[in-house]
């Protein structure tokens, strides 16, 4: 069922969501929001160190882009848990769309954290150095603010499906459509209005575990849209 209920929103549909969220927060052309996420592993796959993140235990990566509602429009998953996001990131088939910009209306993006490439089609953050402006601060607030609809989708996930905090591994490849699986169910939950809040026991947060330095570089292009948008964003004051 996954190709039927996760699925990348038409462009029209991209036009809902980015006008609900720039009516919320004034950012425009916004279309979903991007992280990755550690599933735990019971035991290491094969004895293979790969798969031990820096939090020092087993895992695998799931990365998942989600709309404004909490619905998974993407997901990819099958790294070891020592994979950088942004690897695992520029080696999904999303990336290559994206960049292509097959899938996005004109001027349309992504929203994700600071270990992701900043590129036209992927906005991130300012990384804070102390020097930032009070423009790019308000930035940074804004597209923080916004970009806890994946850490909140990641949260609803887990507490779903708690199988998911410790997964039993004894083959990674149906350990992939075991998650897969919950992904699936997990859109099925928000597309019926079934309500999360009687299965949290207690808040999960999406730490990021494996907070490395960037590992690609960002485009040109992306820094001066980045720019634009704080501009844009500076003129709502």
């Amino acid at each position: 069922m996954r190709q039927h209920i996760i699925r990348w929103p038409g462009f029209g549909t991209q036009g809902l969501i980015s006008e609900a969220i720039s009516e919320r927060v004034g950012l425009p052309n916004v279309v979903g929001f991007i992280d990755g996420t550690h599933i735990r592993l019971s035991q290491i796959p094969n004895d293979d160190t790969d798969y031990i993140n820096c939090k020092g235990y087993p895992s695998i990566v799931l990365q998942l882009v989600v709309d404004d509602q909490l619905l998974i429009t993407d997901c990819y998953v099958g790294w070891p848990g020592s994979t950088h996001d942004a690897r695992v990131y520029h080696n999904s088939p999303l990336h290559d769309k994206l960049v292509r910009r097959d899938i996005l209306g004109q001027d349309n993006f992504i929203i994700g954290d600071g270990a992701y490439p900043l590129s036209t089609s992927l906005m991130t953050p300012f990384r804070d150095t102390g020097r930032l402006t009070q423009p790019q601060k308000r930035y940074n607030r804004i597209v923080s603010s916004v970009r806890q609809s994946v850490e909140r989708a990641i949260g609803h996930l887990k507490s779903r499906f708690r199988r998911l905090r410790d997964v039993y591994c004894s083959d990674v490849a149906s350990v992939c459509d075991l998650i897969m699986s919950a992904c699936v169910l997990h859109n099925l939950c928000i597309l019926c209005d079934d309500g999360v809040n009687d299965y949290f026991e207690d808040p999960i947060i999406n730490n990021v575990v494996n907070n490395y330095p960037a590992v690609y570089r960002d485009t040109a292009a992306g820094v001066s849209k980045r720019n634009n948008l704080v501009d844009l964003l500076s003129g709502q004051e």
